[in-house]
């Protein structure tokens, strides 16, 4: 057993039971999961003349025929009592027989990830025991202990949430997310977007590698199929739809996150650019774009950049927010008309972007060359789904051949 294992059992048991706010009742919890809850003063006998008593003072648990129980010295403060409901729960779940003091050691660190969600200390920076006690409902000893193996983890350790943390993480700030208004969801995302941002403040999103979508048997779909999809881990999504339909993934963005887990790669919301648009509108649209894109990708999505562009001005900030040699994704529909702008565009994102592959949806432009992958439009909706198969030979564009 190690402490991933631990953290994963107590993660999913919060998420299992819909724990997420910042405190838990405990006691409720037991009832729920057909645990008995006893305290000491119910029991008739003096528990104080055995003499392991010191061993078991704050409370112990027995199971009898299957049948498991906990008993709880009720005297003592209320966030003892909690705390050790939680260190009896790790035997519980992990069908302990003999407690060792590993065993012991490791219901500790059980109860704590239970009561205080490291991942929630991370991501909100409590770096204070009076404040994680309060927070929580840890008594000031616990949240010490909770402290100091953040600080640790923050030392010695990677920061990188584990797969458990972001889907508990995605769940409790969905929950936060309803209950705020605007303003209160701009403060509680704004420790997502503030890790990375260019001169314009617009987020960046993190290279994802797709370079063997040549040799899987992809499918590219609209966005408004993914529930028709059997299989995730071979598709992509794309988001070229009218800006209205687009809205709900800018006013529940999080909501998403659980919704499209598992997809090969999710493309960001297609909001539109016009010439006929100030300055200001188009860089709102394309912050949009790469906001969402980099809250998707922070709770483990694989998020792939939609890229869009109008005039010689949209240029300065269009092909922004994008890592180099990025996997990327652009249309072709309805740029029939302005065949010379839209490939002074594309030039221009390769030569600012230099994706190492381009997904295009639509037509192939004359002109148009790179590692290319390209998929006609109306095979990305729900009548085209099951022939969307892809040859190499056919779909492979290099040097414009």
């Amino acid at each position: 057993m190690d402490y991933e294992i631990i953290d994963k059992n107590a993660y999913q048991l919060r998420i299992d039971y819909e724990l997420f706010t910042d405190k838990i009742d405990l006691f409720e919890l037991c009832k729920k999961m057909g645990i008995k809850v006893f305290f000491f003063s119910n029991i008739d006998f003096d528990l104080k003349t055995l003499p392991y008593y010191s061993k078991i003072e704050n409370g112990f648990s027995l199971s009898i025929h299957k049948n498991f129980s906990i008993y709880i010295n009720d005297n003592l403060p209320i966030q003892t009592q909690s705390f050790t409901l939680g260190h009896e729960l790790k035997h519980y779940i992990f069908c302990d027989i003999e407690e060792t003091r590993l065993c012991d050691v490791y219901a500790d660190h059980f109860s704590r990830v239970l009561l205080a969600p490291p991942v929630l200390l991370l991501f909100d920076y409590v770096l204070s025991p009076n404040i994680i006690s309060e927070r929580f409902g840890l008594s000031i000893a616990a949240s010490r202990n909770a402290l100091n193996a953040i600080t640790n983890r923050m030392i010695y350790m990677h920061l990188n949430l584990s797969s458990i943390e972001k889907e508990f993480l995605c769940h409790y700030l969905l929950r936060r997310y309803k209950m705020n208004n605007n303003y209160e969801n701009f403060l509680l995302l704004r420790p997502v977007l503030d890790k990375n941002v260019d001169d314009y403040c617009i987020p960046i999103i993190k290279k994802e590698n797709f370079n063997d979508i040549f040799y899987k048997n992809t499918l590219i779909t609209s966005i408004t199929n993914f529930k028709n999809i059997d299989s995730r881990d071979n598709a992509i999504l794309t988001t070229f739809k009218d800006d209205k339909l687009l809205e709900s993934y800018w006013r529940n963005p999080l909501k998403y996150c659980a919704l499209f887990d598992g997809f090969y790669g999710v493309c960001t919301p297609d909001y539109s650019i016009y010439p006929n648009m100030s300055k200001p509108q188009m860089v709102y649209n394309i912050f949009r774009n790469r906001w969402i894109g980099v809250l998707w990708q922070t709770f483990g999505l694989r998020v792939i950049p939609t890229i869009s562009w109008s005039n010689l001005v949209s240029y300065q900030f269009c092909f922004r927010g994008v890592e180099k040699h990025s996997t990327v994704c652009i249309s072709t529909i309805g740029i029939q008309k302005n065949k010379d702008d839209f490939l002074n565009g594309f030039n221009e994102m390769k030569k600012q972007i230099e994706p190492d592959l381009i997904i295009v949806v639509g037509k192939i432009i004359p002109g148009m060359n790179g590692n290319i992958y390209q998929v006609n439009y109306l095979e990305t909706y729900s009548n085209y789904v099951s022939s969307n198969t892809k040859n190499l030979d056919k779909y492979y564009y290099e040097g414009g051949q």
